[in-house]
Order: C-alpha cells, then structure tokens, then sequence
C-alpha cells in the first residue's frame, strides 16, 4: 500500500512539475506578445507625431520601395510567383 502511495506522489509532483512548466511558458509567451503589441502601438503613436513633412516623405519612400519591390521581385529575394527564394551560390544561379 504504501509503494502505491508514493508511485502516487510522485505522479502527482511531476504532473506539478509539468503544469508549472507550461504555465511558464505561456506566460512568457503572453508577455512577449504583449510587449510586442505595446511597441508597435508606441511606434505609431510616435510616428503619428512627426511633423507632417517628415510623415509624408516616409510615405513616399515607402511607396518608392513597395514599387521597387512589386517591379523587381527577384532582386529582392523573391521568385515571379511571390516565393521567398535563397541564392546558395550554385551553378544554376
């Protein structure tokens, strides 16, 4: 009886174990997501801030690299079909 109680115990301290573990990792993850999403908040209540020149001139070169980008997609990493290719420096490329 009492080898059922401690093989009981023990299941029961590394279920614990296991759940704490977990806990841990979601909080982490709720707080990672969190500051994540606080920055990107301040981010763009800082950029609403700029002077209008400064926020229309990061507009422009925005629309100057998207347009780029969309003209010249293999130059930026991307294949014809929008895929995200590699250079690995082989014959074929």
């Amino acid at each position: 009886m009492a080898e059922i109680e401690d093989q009981l115990s023990a299941l029961v301290d590394k279920v614990g174990r296991q759940l704490q573990e977990k806990t841990d990792e979601v909080f982490v993850q709720v707080k990672q997501d969190y500051s994540s999403v606080l920055s990107e908040v301040t981010q763009s209540q800082d950029s609403n801030m700029l002077p209008e020149a400064q926020r229309l001139a990061r507009q422009e070169i925005l629309r100057i690299i998207n347009d780029f980008q969309s003209k010249n997609p293999i130059m930026v990493g991307m294949d014809a079909g929008g895929e995200t290719t590699v250079n690995t420096g082989g014959a074929g490329n």
